[in-house]
């Protein structure tokens, strides 16, 4: 059954959960977990601290109990995501080989803003590091801090596309 399967903690650290929910909310109002700043700044306001941690409590509560499969539009944009994370970071890994390291950038920055829209805050992280990393001069003899780079975004890209397909049953 689709679900997050892993310690919510696991997931927050590499998906921003607000900005995935906003757009699993555009395909389903059937779940109100939806948190977002301007809602907690003014629970906060009228109510105090403790009445938005505690809307923040069931928003998560209700935000795990959802399975991603009932959502369909929301099951497509990520699995769009996933296929063109496939092959952007195919092309990453190509073209650092042969040392492109202008379209290692550009792929980077492309598949930066795909993360950002999902809330995919380590892809994201990562795809910038990338970027900064293929500016830096190589000195002879030294290691390309790109190949370092590119190797944090495999394996941050690959365990969020693990939540991402647990969630969604892709």
């Amino acid at each position: 059954m689709p679900g997050w399967g892993a310690d919510r903690s696991e997931i927050e650290a590499h998906i921003d959960l607000t900005v995935l929910g906003a757009i699993i909310v555009l395909d389903d109002d059937e779940h109100d977990w939806r948190l977002h700043a301007s809602d907690c700044s003014t629970t906060a306001a009228a109510n105090g601290a403790a009445a938005a941690d505690d809307q923040r409590s069931q928003s998560a509560a209700s935000f795990d109990a959802m399975d991603g499969s009932r959502h369909p539009f929301a099951q497509e944009l990520v699995a769009e995501y996933l296929r063109q994370a496939d092959a952007v970071l195919a092309d990453i890994r190509l073209s650092l080989a042969s040392g492109d390291r202008t379209v290692v950038s550009d792929r980077a920055h492309l598949l930066k803003g795909s993360a950002a829209s999902l809330g995919l805050r380590q892809v994201r992280a990562a795809c910038e590091r990338l970027q900064q990393s293929v500016e830096v001069d190589i000195v002879d003899g030294g290691a390309d801090p790109a190949a370092a780079a590119e190797a944090e975004l495999e394996t941050c890209a690959a365990v969020v596309a693990g939540h991402l397909r647990r969630f969604f049953g892709l």
